[in-house]
């Protein structure tokens, strides 16, 4: 089975968003979410502060985008999350 690249990107979102937070959000919450209403994330306290605030910030605000629905099927590809991982990374060193 094939699955489209629109959920691959969506559900790498909601992994992301997921492992970031240490809970699974509701199916209700990731339909809404889908569908651009925002939800406060607490990051999960077992990270131990190990993180800088502008990586965090920037991690969530990717998880966020990527699990936003587009109609005009403008959806972001593998390559674009790569990129922003990326740079995060480099930001980071």
């Amino acid at each position: 089975m094939d699955v489209p690249r629109k959920n691959k990107i969506f559900t790498f979102g909601l992994l992301l968003r997921n492992l970031l937070s240490g809970n699974q959000i509701s199916k209700k919450q990731e339909i809404e979410v889908r569908f651009g209403k925002k939800f406060p994330i607490i990051l999960d306290s077992r990270l131990n502060g190990e993180y800088s605030a502008e990586e965090a910030t920037a991690l969530v605000g990717f998880a966020e985008q990527w699990m936003q629905y587009n109609p005009d099927n403008d959806r972001f590809t593998i390559n674009d999350v790569i990129a922003a991982l990326a740079k995060i990374q480099s930001n980071a060193a």
